[in-house]
């Protein structure tokens, strides 16, 4: 059964569009070239943020812009609505983590479901993202990692890559639909 705060799951009208990651603009944020085992089809992503209106406004945008250009239902779930391994989800999905316990979570449910994209806040209380995309990689997940930061210091920039994010973005400044085509 689909969580309660999943808006417009099912099908819509005709044949699913395939969402592509805009990987001309993921280059101008990235030392190298996306892997070529990173998914070139983008039906889920993850939003893992403390902060709650990051979460708020980046979720909207995404999904709106998925339903833009699939013309199809996009759901916009928390992580704390996801209790059953395999529930039965739209076509395409964003997930949303922002308090402690659903941020310590996150590695644990990429390993259950399709995740394509992801998007990790630098600093977070109790996991920080680094951390977060470590145990990420560690359990192999190969989806693409955009961290972001609201201070774009070098440091920062270097922890995430190091740990795995493909690209680093400051989160302030960035345009989150030209990530997805």
């Amino acid at each position: 059964m689909a969580p309660a705060g999943l808006t417009g799951a099912g099908g819509g009208s005709g044949p699913a569009r395939i969402v592509r990651p805009n990987l001309s603009y993921i280059a101008r944020f990235c030392d190298t070239p996306l892997p070529s085992s990173r998914p070139t089809d983008i039906r889920s992503i993850a939003v893992v943020d403390d902060k709650l209106n990051m979460i708020r406004v980046t979720g909207t945008f995404l999904a709106s812009h998925m339903r833009e250009l699939t013309g199809q239902p996009v759901g916009n779930i928390r992580f704390d609505e996801v209790k059953d391994p395999s529930p039965a989800f739209g076509a395409y999905n964003i997930f949303t983590a922002n308090t402690a316990e659903e941020i310590r979570s996150v590695p644990r449910f990429l390993r259950e479901h399709r995740i394509d994209l992801i998007f990790v806040d630098h600093d977070m209380f109790d996991l920080d993202g680094p951390t977060l995309i470590k145990r990420a990689r560690a359990d192999g997940f190969n989806g693409i990692v955009i961290g972001m930061t609201a201070a774009m210091i070098e440091h920062k920039m270097k922890g995430l890559r190091e740990a795995g994010a493909d690209a680093v973005v400051d989160k302030v400044e960035m345009k989150v639909t030209d990530f997805l085509i």
